[in-house]
């Protein structure tokens, strides 16, 4: 995943689990694994919602990331919007393909 800051790449991962439309799992943000807050699949693709904090010099602020995603084939594109935080971010879009049998790994 490419950030949209300088040298910012990282290989992240999500993982899934859940019935019917509702999802729980975590969302790895930098290399770490988050606990999704909310997320859903429907026939139109997938919903996620995350939190993070962001931290600059002292100042630490709650960060949301928002993830849609839609199947095309055997991955998933997502767009990632962040909002909150010390800075603005751009949405950042990437592509999820299935690691193995308990995640899927993310390319952007």
């Amino acid at each position: 995943m490419t950030c949209d800051w300088p040298n910012a790449h990282y290989t992240e991962r999500f993982v899934f689990s859940g019935e019917a439309d509702e999802l729980q799992g975590s969302a790895s943000f930098l290399g770490v694994a988050r606990g999704i807050v909310e997320a859903s699949a429907a026939p139109d693709g997938l919903r996620v919602f995350a939190r993070t904090k962001e931290a600059i010099g002292v100042a630490v602020t709650d960060t949301v990331h928002r993830y849609r995603g839609r199947l095309k084939g055997d991955e998933i594109r997502f767009l990632m919007q962040t909002d909150g935080g010390e800075t603005p971010h751009l949405p950042v879009e990437f592509v999820a393909r299935c690691a193995s049998p308990g995640g899927t790994t993310i390319d952007r």
